[in-house]
């Protein structure tokens, strides 16, 4: 698989692509990949995924803050994943937002990317017209020596798999429907930052995370039990998400550590990824340090039972 990041440089053999923005990579973007890779094989093509640099609304809208269940680095890691031959990433302009459907098709699928055979999900919209009928794109694709293809929804399970559903379900501390919805495990990744050391003094201690992508979701404020991977090696732990009320919590300051059981390291300046898997509870105050320490060590036993 091979990442183009310059399309003016790039040139593909005739392939059969699909495009989208793929925040999350999840079952029904896995799906439509697959389908498209599949199409591509029986016309003895390559397979492109095409998607952007950045959130499009970032672009359209300047106070649009998204929520993001995937930083680039991690869709288009996901994306590659997926068996391609190709992950094309166009850079977002204001320039780009003002073409046409038939625009699109023909001056980037067609004369910059090669591309022959367009697959789109089944309620896929695309180009400034986005209320254009899949008909009208056919119509268009064809009298440009192009042809698009609709796939069928996504059977998975009664759920309907959006990247706005997961996002739902994040903030109500589902992970685990969230993960369901995703088909792999919600990241949070950053690097541990020195922290006040107070889980230290409970015998709990802590990495602290400073989010790789700022604009990345984050679960609802709770405890959870989690896969943590850091210098190498995989670990069980927990993770807390809040404002941390007992010590000296702030409603506008937000914060990521987990407890990593069984491990002393000095990790301070490490990348770490943490995977949260099951919410045990929610955030609350404690009256004393001493009620918190005993409260964790009942979180600890119970994400123990759960990853067990």
């Amino acid at each position: 698989m091979t990442i183009i990041n310059n399309v003016e440089a790039f040139r593909c053999e005739p392939n059969v692509a699909t495009m989208g923005f793929f925040d999350g990579v999840h079952l029904g973007h896995a799906y439509l990949v697959r389908k498209m890779i599949e199409k591509a094989h029986q016309e003895n093509k390559k397979s492109v995924v095409v998607t952007f640099d950045q959130h499009p609304r970032i672009v359209l809208q300047q106070d649009f803050q998204p929520k993001l269940l995937t930083s680039f680095e991690e869709r288009i890691s996901l994306l590659a994943r997926l068996g391609c031959d190709y992950v094309v990433v166009l850079p977002f302009t204001k320039r780009l937002a003002q073409f046409s459907a038939k625009d699109f098709l023909r001056d980037v699928l067609r004369d910059k990317i090669n591309t022959q055979v367009l697959v789109v999900g089944h309620d896929h919209r695309f180009g400034r017209y986005r209320e254009d009928s899949f008909a009208k794109y056919s119509e268009e694709a064809e009298q440009l020596g192009m042809s698009v293809v609709r796939t069928d929804a996504l059977q998975a399970s009664g759920m309907t798999v959006s990247s706005s559903a997961i996002r739902h379900e994040l903030e109500r501390g589902n992970v685990e429907k969230a993960n369901a919805m995703l088909g792999h495990s919600f990241l949070i990744d950053g690097t541990v930052v020195d922290g006040q050391k107070i889980g230290r003094k409970m015998n709990f201690p802590t990495a602290n995370v400073a989010l790789k992508e700022p604009l990345k979701i984050l679960p609802a404020n709770g405890v959870y039990s989690a896969k943590i991977h850091v210098k190498g090696k995989d670990y069980d732990g927990m993770l807390n998400v809040g404002i941390r009320p007992t010590v000296d919590g702030r409603a506008d300051d937000t914060t990521v550590e987990c407890h990593i059981f069984d491990f002393d390291d000095n990790v301070y300046g490490e990348e770490i990824n943490v995977y949260p898997l099951n919410f045990v509870r929610e955030e609350r105050k404690f009256e004393s340090i001493d009620a918190l320490a005993a409260q964790l060590q009942k979180d600890k036993e119970h994400v123990l039972r759960l990853l067990s």
